[in-house]
């Protein structure tokens, strides 16, 4: 299947641009009032809200930050539980950060 490049840069111009683009994320992102910003919870923020944005959001394979060149954080979302997708904002222990590599030096 194909994702249609305007669409995702409507929604990445949504999630990131908009809500987190020189934005105090401790304060300013509701999200991030209990969870830490980390750059793992940031991809998991992104990814989540992306799918949100998404006609077909079965096709959002990873979401990549590059936080500096040698570290670089991949999320490809939680993974089916028992073939059903855990929506967002209702994750469990074992599901919510299993998907997140961290290439550093």
């Amino acid at each position: 299947m194909v994702l249609n490049i305007t669409e995702l840069k409507e929604a990445i111009e949504t999630v990131i641009m908009k809500r987190l683009d020189h934005k105090n994320l401790d304060k300013d992102v509701e999200y991030f009032a209990d969870t830490p910003s980390t750059t793992e919870n940031l991809a998991v923020y992104i990814w989540d809200n992306i799918r949100l944005q998404l006609k077909k959001p079965e096709l959002l394979y990873e979401v990549k930050i590059h936080e500096t060149p040698k570290n670089i954080i991949s999320y490809r979302g939680p993974y089916p539980l028992n073939g059903i997708y855990n929506p967002i904002n209702k994750r469990i222990a074992h599901d919510s950060c299993t998907n997140i590599s961290s290439d550093s030096d």
